[in-house]
């Protein structure tokens, strides 16, 4: 993580990107062509509602790099039933034409319903250098909220 308006070219807190952003950025690093970093979260406890196709998802984040280099940050969710990919949703890749080679981060969201038999989520942030010596991909306010179906109790007052 890099801390907002380091020195350096970084994103400053005036920069495009996140209104409620924090003090620091996710960024791949000095002289790393590819980094990344995984995260797995069992959802086998609501499987029952997801097989009956109730469950939405939000994934959602900014994303972006340097000026004009295509350095950039995505972040794939994949869903598993037990062992077996079932599915998966990538969002970011903002290339430097997409920031009107301004140097900050833009809003990417997708929406969906978690497919049935889901039982894990797999998430892979990834950051690709395509030049220079640092790889200018970055990342922050990475997000996924589940929408999970509520019960509904008509109550009459008299």
């Amino acid at each position: 993580m890099i801390a907002y308006g380091s020195p350096t070219d970084f994103p400053t807190l005036a920069s495009p990107g996140p209104s409620d952003r924090g003090d620091s950025f996710f960024t791949g690093g000095y002289n790393q062509p590819s980094t990344g970093a995984t995260q797995f979260i069992d959802v086998s406890a609501i499987a029952a509602d997801i097989d009956a196709g109730l469950v939405r998802y939000d994934l959602s984040g900014y994303f972006g790099g340097l000026g004009s280099q295509d350095d950039s940050a995505e972040l794939k969710m994949s869903f598993y039933a037990g062992a077996t990919n079932i599915g998966d949703v990538t969002i970011g890749q903002v290339a430097a034409a997409e920031r009107g080679n301004v140097t900050g981060l833009l809003y990417q969201g997708f929406s969906g319903v978690v497919p049935a038999g889901t039982t894990e989520i797999d998430f892979a942030i990834r950051f690709v250098r395509f030049s220079g010596t640092f790889n200018d991909g970055y990342a922050d306010n990475l997000s996924l909220v589940l929408h999970l179906p509520y019960v509904y109790l008509p109550i009459m007052l008299r």
